[in-house]
């Protein structure tokens, strides 16, 4: 009745399970790029359907930017440039431009996970990235630790990006303690809206040799922060915490 009636909603967010999201980084040097490919086509190689995407891309409040829906065909993929979609809407500058993109796949409860590919033409770092969860969960209270060892030699600092998949607001508290004693070197409170996005960057000056990362309560199911670990020669990396 809902996907009669009210088709616009049933396909939304927070109604159609095939919706997942993940982050974006965007300025003049930072690009993210959507990249997605036609799953049926890979794993029925004799089918010939075609697959509607729509993209919707949000503003680090949450806040929707703007949508855009594309058709592949068996077997074709698709890389978009969040930078490009966004020039249409915003001025790109030095400052980074934070957001989430939601893909969400009409008409079915397919979950294709897209993946997310950061560059930075200045430094010619990269990164690949799939998202986590699908978006509309509600929130949970777990506490999380990361498996991650971060090792602070030639680091300059660690940025963690925080997406909210969930259905409201939702807080958490960082930790980053030593690995040898289990002390606090640094904390911080997040607070992100629904589909929304922020960031916490730590300096690591006088910082222990080994960093482990915890969070009091996940902001989402699995919904860990990203870890860009900035070297310093001013290279990246990103990955999941």
């Amino acid at each position: 009745m809902l996907k009669t009636l009210l088709p616009r909603l049933y396909y939304s967010t927070f109604f159609n399970k095939s919706s997942i999201g993940q982050l974006y980084i965007v300025s003049e040097d930072i690009d993210t790029y959507f990249c997605f490919n036609n799953h049926k086509g890979f794993l029925f190689p004799q089918a010939d359907e075609q697959l509607t995407i729509k993209l919707d891309v949000h503003s680090s409040s949450g806040k929707k930017i703007l949508s855009k829906n594309f058709n592949l065909n068996a077997h074709d993929s698709l890389s978009v440039s969040i930078r490009d979609l966004l020039k249409e809407k915003l001025t790109i500058g030095k400052e980074e431009i934070l957001g989430s993109i939601v893909c969400t796949t009409p008409k079915t409860t397919l979950q294709n996970h897209f993946y997310t590919y950061y560059r930075d033409d200045k430094t010619e770092s990269v990164a690949m990235i799939h998202p986590q969860s699908t978006v509309g969960r509600k929130t949970t209270d777990r506490s999380w630790i990361s498996n991650q060892i971060i090792h602070t030699k030639d680091l300059e600092n660690i940025t963690l990006y925080q997406m909210n998949h969930s259905r409201g607001t939702s807080s958490c508290h960082y930790y980053l303690r030593s690995v040898a004693d289990g002390s606090i070197f640094a904390e911080a409170d997040v607070s992100v809206k629904q589909l929304g996005v922020t960031k916490v960057k730590f300096d690591l000056t006088d910082s222990p040799a080994q960093l482990c990362l915890s969070l009091d309560n996940l902001l989402s199911p699995n919904g860990k922060p990203l870890i860009m670990r900035r070297y310093k020669n001013n290279k990246f990396t990103i990955n999941h915490g």
